[in-house]
């Protein structure tokens, strides 16, 4: 559990060899079912191109049975300044390796509506 946690950490530095410093070499990362990386370099890749534009992570909760683990938290934009100013939430699914590494993640998103700016930017969750 503890790469889980020093994973967002990593992702919020922007610390691409860190992160894949933290991936099994058998780890495969999807956010949708056709897009998949494989590897540590093209894993590590594939997460930060799709999670570094959302925001700074604040993982929340941690649940951890045998292999799995799931995070919940929300996400901050890096710059008070950015477009998007509702809260984003997310859960991220890991499965990790026997030697305690990460070897799958799963991210899903959902919005606070609440708080919803209109814009033509906006993403359903």
């Amino acid at each position: 559990m503890e790469h889980v946690l020093l994973s967002y950490l990593y992702l919020d530095e922007r610390d691409l060899d860190g992160y894949a410093s933290l991936l099994d070499s058998e780890s495969g990362f999807c956010a949708t079912d056709p897009d998949r990386a494989r590897a540590p370099e093209a894993a590590a890749a594939f997460v930060f191109e799709q999670c570094v534009e959302h925001g700074r992570s604040h993982p929340e909760r941690v649940i951890s049975s045998g292999a799995d683990v799931i995070v919940t938290g929300t996400l901050t934009p890096h710059s008070p300044d950015a477009s998007r100013s509702r809260a984003e939430f997310f859960a991220d699914f890991f499965t990790i390796s026997e030697h305690g590494l990460l070897c799958t993640w799963r991210r899903f998103y959902a919005f606070d509506e609440s708080t919803r700016e209109t814009s033509g930017s906006d993403r359903e969750g």
